[in-house]
């Protein structure tokens, strides 16, 4: 039967033939003769290796076929009884291949493809496998990875780690040899690599290496910092700091006791050097400017506080005032500007010395600070100037001032001046008029009064005897000269003299004048050496008295007039004051002086008063008429007093008045003593000079 030569168990088998449909309802056909194995049919009797089935002969298929068929589907079955190389394993009735990952080295071992990468399933020695290619060749639990990527770099358990600080990612580099090296790559500003890091080529701490660590300041007033086209370390500092030899060093630092280079810049001052230019420079180190003062004046221009003075470049010829328009400045000098041109540095020894020809060197009436500054005052040029004493500093009305490592010089005071004796008079007094026998008593004739003197019209002769015969006696007699009431004439015999008039009186002398009593007035104008007092005026001369008539032999005739009397000397003029020498002269200020030299020198001697000028000589008497008497001579008019001496002049470091200046270590003032003021003749002593470090004036 034809049905008998397929081997196919099938739930439902339809076979169409030319007999009809023959169905077949799972297992093999019952009455038909066949061998059940598994879920296949085979026709008893069968040969399961080859030949052709009798069936398959009446449906037209070989058994070769119908094996064919089933080896297709189910393997290389031939004989339905063992299963052949390479197939030889039989998974349900079908011969398989054991070396294969559906089944591998047994039915239900199914080896699985990789989970992900590109690559195959393999099965060796009935043990699965994968087969991962390129570019994901490596197998890592049943996935195929690239071994170039970080996260299995060169092996499934070497993951690259990402870098530990910056901006990057990490890499995997395969050697030559096989071997694999992790590192990292870095991005954005963080593009130096340090290790598995990635900093920015400024961090101060990798600054344009990586093991370049930029060092903190010493002071710790600011941080470290990078910078540049080519990194290089630097200091950010704090406020009112700035960098300076690897440090952060205050603003306020002294080029003297800091030993700070930095603050040497047109950052923080101007400079100035005798030989820069006021018109041309810039106040640079390059171009300074000419004087202390213009200088100055430019830093309250550019809102700076600092005026840098070279002190090797000459002396600065100038009177130097600190105002309100220069208040607040601090001005350093000691400064070497010439050894290396356009480089300044500090030296002790280069003091900056402000050396005008006359009068202060500096007035300060205004806050400042000089440091290291050499202030010298001139020698008086002489007693007759405006000012005879040398002063080097004059701190006038100012506080907070401060002199620091300074030297005041000043030079010597001029001598007080003398006074020369005034010229006596050129005439005597005017004489008195002659008698006359028609003029009787009082009047202007014979018998009057003597002429006044025009330099001191109380100064008047008495006016002669009375002309008249029978006149009384008491008229007769000349009267008494002025001022006085005396020295009348007498109407007796003239005698030898040939006058009746009394001679008058010679004036008083003036009084004396008086020395100095203090070395000078001192304030806010400034210092001005005292003289001493003029003499006195002498007193005018009695008149002379007039002269008397005789009235023995009844003659008529009048008394001669009395002559004037001299007019007193004036007083002798007073001698000037010694110029004083001081080098530091304070006037109700505040003054710091601090390691500070201050020298004065010779103070002038105090100037000679003049002896008073001689009285005026008295004038002769009135001849009398007839047989009357002349008059009487005039008085000579009195000397006058002599002049006082000056007052010696003063030498000291420091004079003062109002608040004593601090001196603090290192300070000292030095005076010489000034000569004693000459009185002049017969006056009173003028007071000595005298030489002090300090003085307080009283």
């Amino acid at each position: 039967m034809l049905l008998t030569s397929f081997r196919h168990a099938l739930s439902v088998t339809v076979l169409l033939s030319a007999f009809g449909v023959v169905l077949f309802f799972g297992g093999c056909y019952a009455g038909i003769p066949s061998l059940c194995d598994d879920n296949y049919c085979v026709e008893a009797g069968a040969d399961a290796g080859g030949g052709d089935d009798a069936a398959g002969d009446a449906m037209g298929t070989s058994d070769s076929e119908v094996a064919s068929d089933a080896a297709t589907d189910a393997g290389a079955e031939t004989d339905g009884a063992e299963c052949s190389s390479p197939t030889t394993l039989r998974c349900n009735g079908v011969c398989v291949d054991p070396t294969l990952p559906e089944h591998c080295g047994s039915c239900d071992n199914a080896c699985a493809a990789p989970d992900a990468g590109t690559g195959q399933a393999t099965c060796t020695a009935g043990a699965c496998g994968l087969g991962c290619t390129s570019p994901t060749s490596l197998n890592c639990g049943g996935t195929c990875v690239d071994p170039s990527q970080p996260a299995h770099c060169g092996g499934c358990s070497n993951a690259c780690a990402a870098p530990t600080a910056g901006t990057g990612s990490a890499i995997c580099t395969l050697d030559s040899d096989g071997g694999a090296t992790c590192s990292v790559t870095c991005s954005g500003p963080t593009t130096e690599i340090c290790g598995g890091s990635c900093y920015s080529p400024t961090d101060p701490n990798h600054c344009g290496a990586c093991s370049n660590a930029c060092p903190s300041p010493a002071s710790g007033h600011g941080q470290p910092a990078c910078g540049g086209a080519t990194p290089t370390c630097g200091l950010t500092c704090a406020a009112s700091y700035h960098a300076c030899n690897a440090d952060c060093l205050p603003n306020a630092d002294e080029p003297s006791t800091s030993g700070d280079p930095c603050i040497l810049t047109e950052t923080y001052g101007v400079f100035v050097s005798p030989s820069g230019s006021d018109s041309t420079g810039t106040g640079s180190r390059a171009a300074p400017y000419a004087t202390v003062g213009h200088a100055m004046d430019q830093a309250k221009v550019a809102g700076l506080a600092r005026v840098y003075a070279c002190g090797t470049a000459g002396d600065y010829v100038e009177n130097l005032t600190v105002g309100s328009n220069r208040a607040g400045l601090t001005v350093y000098g000691g400064l070497d500007c010439t050894t290396s041109p356009g480089t300044w540095t500090y030296n002790a020894g280069d003091l900056a010395t402000v050396a005008p020809a006359s009068s202060y060197a500096v007035e300060i009436t205004a806050t400042v600070t000089f440091e290291d500054f050499d202030f010298v005052a001139g020698d008086a040029a002489s007693s007759a100037s405006a000012s005879p004493s040398s002063i080097s500093v004059f701190v006038n009305g100012a506080t907070g001032v401060v002199l620091e490592r300074c030297t005041a010089q000043a030079g010597l005071g001029a001598p007080g001046q003398d006074q020369a004796q005034p010229a006596p008079y050129g005439a005597t007094a005017p004489a008195g008029n002659p008698g006359s026998a028609s003029v009787v008593l009082g009047g202007t004739g014979a018998g009057g009064a003597a002429m006044p003197n025009p330099s001191c019209s109380t100064s008047i002769g008495g006016a002669g005897g009375s002309a008249k015969t029978g006149e009384a006696q008491s008229l007769l007699d000349g009267q008494s000269g002025l001022p006085g009431a005396y020295n009348a004439g007498t109407s007796s015999t003239c005698g030898n003299t040939g006058q009746g008039g009394g001679v008058g009186v010679a004036g008083a002398p003036g009084a004396l004048g008086s020395g100095a009593a203090s070395w000078a007035s001192f304030s806010s104008t400034g210092w001005a050496p005292t003289a001493g007092s003029p003499g006195g005026q002498a007193a005018v001369g009695q008149g002379g008295g007039g002269g008397g008539t005789t009235t023995a032999a009844n003659t008529i005739g009048g008394g001669g007039g009395g002559g004037a009397g001299g007019c007193g000397g004036a007083g002798g003029a007073p001698g000037t004051g010694g110029g004083s020498s001081i080098a530091v002269l304070v006037y109700n200020s505040a003054l710091t002086l601090n390691t500070c030299t201050l020298v004065a020198a010779d103070a002038g001697r105090g100037g000679n008063g003049a002896a008073g000028q001689t009285g005026q000589s008295g004038g002769p008497g009135g001849l009398g008429n007839t047989a009357a008497c002349g008059g009487g001579i005039g008085g000579d008019g009195g000397s006058g007093g002599p002049g006082g001496g000056g007052a010696g002049g003063l030498s000291a470091g420091v004079v003062w008045l109002g608040t004593a200046p601090a001196l603090t270590a290192g300070s000292q003032a030095v005076g010489v003593a000034g000569a004693a003021g000459k009185n002049g003749d017969g006056s009173t002593t003028a007071k000595d000079g005298t030489a002090s470090g300090v003085v307080q004036f009283l």
